[in-house]
């Protein structure tokens, strides 16, 4: 009498196995993405906020405000900065106070003026955060 022994996986266990992988890497996936788009945000909270140093060594060495957004640290280095983490920089300065906001990935926005705290809005056209 001869015995065969059988190794080895059947084909539906193995395509069972492989769906079961497959549903858990999307779920991973999924919360990647999100966690990347958070960290971006991240970056342009921070990066507006920078705007903050730039403006106040600016008023030190001119008097005012008038020219923050010509500063070629933000038109150039922080502007490039926002943009290549999925934002828009709007910027807009006078004598006495300037206004810096970004959209963020989420769709909200963030914003810094003379009054140096970081705040939820956008500049728009004004000076000032709402």
């Amino acid at each position: 009498m001869i015995i065969k022994n059988k190794r080895g996986f059947t084909l539906i266990e193995l395509l069972v196995v492989i769906a079961i992988i497959g549903i858990l890497a999307s779920m991973v996936i999924v919360n990647v993405s999100s966690a990347r788009d958070k960290a971006k945000d991240a970056v342009i909270k921070s990066s507006v906020s920078q705007v903050r140093a730039v403006a106040e060594l600016s008023k030190d060495d001119n008097g005012d405000f008038d020219g923050v957004c010509g500063e070629s640290d933000i038109t150039g280095k922080i502007s490039n900065n926002i943009s290549e983490n999925g934002g828009t920089m709007i910027c807009n300065d006078n004598a006495s106070e300037y206004c810096v906001s970004s959209v963020l990935n989420n769709g909200t926005s963030v914003c810094v003026d003379d009054f140096k705290t970081l705040k939820t809005g956008s500049c728009g056209t004004g000076t000032s955060c709402p």
